[in-house]
């Protein structure tokens, strides 16, 4: 069971924590995770979560540096195994500094549903593969000025509707699982922003540990996601074509049907096509309860 929530929740953060991005720009390269969404029989669960990133962003005339942090409490109901439905709410604390001056915003963000079919096709005793397909919708509920910086906006401003497709090989009982994925943007009416496609593959290792009624879970591995430009009245969107590659590590500490789910990223190579940017660490958190 350990196995299956840690990759429940590698895949909820990103799922959740995704829904706070501007859209145009690169702040949506899913920094914090999607590790994975493959998770055959996958429990029901209630929790609440939080994250901090930081990030900066540079050029010739400007430089800005901003800290994120969100608060979330989210919940999945399972059902027939495979078919999962999901729903998370989002509080956004985001703070600005640029020319020693700082500037910070706050609020609830934008709720996120979804609908997520899983399965899993052994191929032999000690190796499977995993997919599944999301479809996912954003609610613009969040406050959001369009004549203020987007990344320190709580809401996105927009509708959307978003497909997620994900493969995943596990290999040697859980210890070794490769993941790889896309997204698109379906729709995003009230803006004239084209959203670029998301591309993410990862990598880890990881080991169990029993001690009673504790479980205590350990991973390692890196990640990669890579953006394609986004457009605004078919012009391309300044610092929206990124690619990211982070090491992570990482533990899930479970008693009973509670869980405590802490991950640490650090970005190793990071490349922006129009200006200079810098995601840095990145700290994650989540404690649930299985239904």
């Amino acid at each position: 069971m350990a196995i299956k929530i840690l990759i429940l929740l590698m895949f909820s953060f990103l799922y959740y924590n995704k829904s706070y991005s501007c859209g145009g720009c690169g702040c949506n390269l899913g920094y914090g995770g999607n590790l994975s969404t493959m998770v055959f029989q996958a429990p029901s669960l209630i929790g609440m979560g939080y994250s901090w990133k930081s990030l900066s962003y540079s050029s010739p005339i400007f430089s800005n540096k901003y800290t994120i942090s969100t608060y979330s409490i989210y919940g999945q109901y399972t059902f027939k195994e495979k078919y999962q439905i999901l729903g998370q709410l989002p509080y956004v604390y985001a703070k600005k500094t640029e020319l020693g001056r700082q500037k910070s915003n706050r609020g609830i963000s934008d709720p996120t549903i979804g609908f997520q079919y899983l399965n899993v096709l052994p191929l032999k005793d000690d190796v499977a593969l995993f997919y599944s397909s999301r479809v996912s919708a954003k609610i613009p509920v969040g406050k959001y000025d369009y004549l203020d910086d987007p990344l320190i906006q709580p809401g996105g401003g927009n509708w959307e509707i978003n497909l997620n497709l994900q493969a995943e090989l596990g290999v040697k009982r859980n210890s070794v699982r490769i993941n790889v994925g896309a997204s698109k943007f379906l729709y995003n009416p009230k803006t004239l922003v084209k959203t670029g496609n998301i591309y993410k593959a990862t990598m880890w290792l990881s080991r169990k540990f029993n001690k009673n009624d504790f479980s205590l879970y350990t991973f390692v591995g890196a990640n990669a996601v890579k953006t394609n430009t986004s457009y605004y009245n078919g012009f391309p969107i300044t610092g929206s074509k990124m690619t990211l590659v982070n090491s992570l590590i990482g533990s899930l500490l479970q008693y009973k049907r509670f869980g405590m789910f802490l991950t640490f990223y650090y970005p190793v190579y990071q490349s922006n096509l129009y200006i200079n940017s810098a995601f840095k660490n990145t700290f994650t958190i989540q404690i649930f309860k299985l239904l």
